[in-house]
């Protein structure tokens, strides 16, 4: 039987990196996670050392943490819809760091282009080179909202960028809750209709991981506005369906909620998902 498997996104930091991440995680008795593997508003990454991700491996497998649960978020510095050589540069130097820690997935914003159809086509091409020049890891298309030329809001589009990518085992999308029903899709009221909209659009076999947030905002707002589980306009019952629904449960889901006078609410917001 299948049950959630939620936990925060979580920092990797100096000194014990990894190995830090993992007993943040275990702490709060998480069973998923997000970490960067670097700052993410940086292009500068200090050497992985081996020997501290053996130790983060053996630590994991003693707790019972299935690491594949973990997903790493790319940084903020690049865009790759605007098909500049640095940007994918730079996502492909951390998904080799996601390859050397041992890692699954990892998590990209498929950024914004004036022109929608070279932005699909320059995100497509953007993974293709990833891919290509690194190994195993899964390349995670998040869900957006329609700010600015954002890309990934409407499920088509996605779609599109799917289409054109030439090894489809090693591409996926994360769902983000507040992105999605910031974009207009009604998971509070026609959770069964969005679903079944991904699945004729995307493919259910695309949907690897899951940020769960609340929203600041209504429905169809494109605000990108996240709020604390509960506290919002999509609601704890919405979410806790929608983390039960048999097409969702059983992924990694991420918490990316704001903190609360300098401190996490994960406690509270796992608690309500795991046990409403």
């Amino acid at each position: 039987m299948k049950k959630i498997e939620i936990g925060p996104h979580v920092s990797f930091k100096s000194p014990n990196y990894l190995i830090g991440s993992i007993n943040t995680l275990v702490k709060y008795k998480a069973t998923a996670g997000g970490i960067f593997v670097g700052s993410p508003r940086s292009k500068q990454r200090k050497p992985i050392i081996m020997s501290q991700v053996k130790k983060a491996h053996e630590t994991a497998k003693q707790e019972g943490f299935n690491l594949d649960n973990i997903i790493v978020h790319a940084p903020y510095i690049a865009n790759i819809a605007n098909g500049k050589r640095f940007d994918r540069t730079v996502f492909l130097r951390d998904v080799k760091r996601t390859n050397k820690l041992g890692l699954k997935y990892f998590n990209v914003h498929a950024g914004s282009n004036e022109n929608l159809e070279m932005g699909i086509a320059n995100v497509s091409n953007a993974i293709n080179y990833i891919i290509e020049n690194s190994d195993d890891v899964v390349i995670l298309i998040e869900t957006s909202v329609k700010k600015g030329n954002n890309i990934g809001s409407d499920f088509k589009e996605i779609k599109s960028i799917i289409k054109n990518v030439d090894n489809k085992s090693r591409v996926g999308v994360c769902m983000d809750t507040c992105h999605i029903w910031d974009a207009g899709y009604d998971i509070k009221n026609n959770l069964n209709g969005v679903i079944e909209i991904f699945k004729k659009q995307i493919g259910i076999r695309y949907l690897k991981a899951i940020h769960l947030n609340d929203s600041k905002n209504s429905l169809g707002s494109n605000k990108d506005r996240h709020e604390n589980i509960g506290k919002g306009k999509i609601g704890t019952k919405a979410l806790v369906n929608f983390s039960n629904h048999p097409n969702i449960i059983g992924k990694p889901i991420v918490l990316e909620t704001p903190w609360i006078n300098g401190k996490p609410d994960w406690k509270r917001e796992m608690k309500k998902i795991k046990n409403s």
